[in-house]
Parts: C-alpha cells; sequence; structure tokens
C-alpha cells in the first residue's frame, strides 16, 4: 500500500477514536489501531512529534458533533474528576478513563491538565455572565432584579456543582500564588470575567441603595458578602436520590428571602414581615 505523503491524512480520525494498543513491532516502536479507520501508526508520532494537527472542520465531523461538542464533553469529565478527586490528585488518565478513550483525545483538545482546569473555569464563568446579564440589565425595580439574581446563581451553583466548585478552586489557586507565571496570566484573565460578574450585582446594589430600597452601606462589601454566603453552598450541599427538585427549590426559596430581605431598608422590611403569615406558638 502506497504511503500518503500528508502524515495529517494518514491519521485523520485518531483522535476522536477509538483506537487501542497493539503492542511493540520488532524495531521497539509502539503501534496503535484506530479501530474506526483500521490505519496503523506510530503512537510515539502523535505523543511526542505531535504530528497530528487536524483542522477544526475535520475534528467536529464525528456523528455530527462540532468541536465544541467534544471540547465540553471532555470539560464535562475533567469538572466531575477534579471535583471528586482534587486537582493535585486527577490525572489526564483518570479523565480519559471515565470518557472511555485514551488520553491522546484529552491532549488533542487540551495542551495539559492546567490548560483543562483553567477551560472548566472559564466554562463556569462564561456560562454565569450568560444567565446574568439579561437579568441584570432588564427593567424591574432593584429588589425584583436582585432577587431573580440571586436566585438564579444559586440554581446555577447546584446544577453545576462541579464546575462551579473547580471555578473557585482557580480562585483559591490565584490568591495563594500556586501558579506559574503563564498560569497567573491566565487566571488574571479569568479574574477579570468573575469581576465583570461580581459587577452586575454591585449595580445592582448600589442602585437599590440610592433609592431607599436596600440599607446603605459599602455596595463591594455587600455584594461580595452577598456572593460569599451563597458560594458557600459547595461546601455543604450534596444531592438527593428523592425529592431532589423540592429540595433545590426550598434552598432557592429560603435563601433568596433571607439574603434579599436582609438588605431591605427598616421600613420595607417590617412591611415585609407584615404580609408573613404568624407562626403557630407551641
Amino acid at each position: 500500500m502506497a504511503r500518503s505523503s500528508n502524515p495529517g491524512r494518514r491519521f485523520a480520525g485518531l483522535a476522536q477514536g477509538p483506537w487501542r494498543n497493539a503492542g511493540t513491532s520488532r524495531s521497539g516502536v509502539e503501534i496503535g489501531i484506530d479501530l474506526r479507520n483500521l490505519c496503523i501508526i506510530r503512537t510515539s508520532s502523535i505523543y511526542q512529534a505531535g504530528v497530528v494537527r487536524m483542522s477544526e472542520r475535520s475534528a467536529g465531523r464525528g456523528k455530527g458533533r462540532s468541536l465544541r461538542d467534544h471540547r465540553l464533553e471532555i470539560i464535562e469529565a475533567a469538572a466531575q474528576a477534579f471535583m471528586r478527586e482534587g486537582f493535585t490528585s486527577t490525572s489526564v488518565d483518570d479523565i480519559a478513563h471515565s470518557l472511555g478513550c485514551t488520553k491522546g483525545r484529552v491532549y488533542y483538545y487540551f495542551k495539559n491538565k492546567t490548560a483543562l482546569f483553567f477551560s472548566v473555569h472559564e466554562e463556569t464563568i462564561q456560562a454565569n455572565l450568560r444567565d446574568m446579564r439579561p437579568i441584570a440589565s432588564g427593567s424591574k425595580p432593584s429588589a425584583a432584579k436582585l432577587e431573580s439574581m440571586v436566585r438564579r446563581h444559586i440554581q446555577a451553583i447546584v446544577e453545576r456543582l462541579p464546575f462551579q466548585r473547580v471555578s473557585l478552586m482557580g480562585l483559591e489557586m490565584q490568591i495563594i500564588g500556586r501558579t506559574s507565571p503563564e498560569e497567573r496570566q491566565i487566571l488574571d484573565s479569568l479574574l477579570r470575567l468573575y469581576r465583570e460578574y461580581e459587577h452586575l450585582f454591585f449595580v445592582v446594589v448600589e442602585q437599590g441603595m440610592r433609592e431607599g430600597t436596600f440599607e446603605k452601606g459599602d455596595a463591594d462589601i455587600v455584594v461580595k458578602s452577598l456572593l460569599g454566603a451563597m458560594n458557600w453552598i459547595i461546601m455543604w450541599y450534596r444531592p438527593r436520590a428523592d425529592n431532589e427538585a423540592q429540595y433545590i427549590n426550598r434552598i432557592c426559596d429560603n435563601m433568596t428571602a433571607y439574603l434579599v430581605q436582609g438588605l431591605m431598608s427598616g421600613n420595607r422590611r417590617a412591611r415585609g414581615r407584615s404580609k408573613e403569615t404568624p407562626r403557630q406558638k407551641s
């Protein structure tokens, strides 16, 4: 069989597998077999020389899935692994094993474990921003707007728990300085996104203070306290096997009422309490 002059063509489809190690040749070179395309390749060329460089279009052809679909599948598996084992204890092999593929597929889409970790972090904050921007820019009064924002933030935490926990791990890495200069630069860009998210809450809280809806205070400290209380959910929330939806609604209802009512000015808090059903005396 004639050898192709284009290495990328010979190896096309490998990154998505399925493929397995077929042993060692007489010359001692590891041989892998792409079970889908039935082509023989040198795995050392994949892992060391990096000759496989498919275009984004080729990478997205598998079963009609886009490049983002493939990346997101790996990111989701990584988020689960990082939440379960922590960043240090998780290996690329662990992530690949949970996907039922080789680590070659992971390395095709991500340079290393740290790059994958940061991708989980970015996916989280970008999803949070997509959720929150329309609410923050809406026309509702400040109290109603903040209530919607608080509820959505809580829902995002419990619905995307692995992502939210990994995102906060990334913030911790930045705070304690356990990063290289290159990694710190990436974290800085992610922190700018987080500050944008925080600023959405700041604008609404500050508006409510100006209007007299919320008690006067330092809006920056109030927002950090608000987000801190909500983010602590990751430390105690655990999914339930039964009545999960009702449990989540109860968390959202109670925390939203507690946090938003706590910001209300004195007169508004009093009016809110007067509408509540009186408690039964025991």
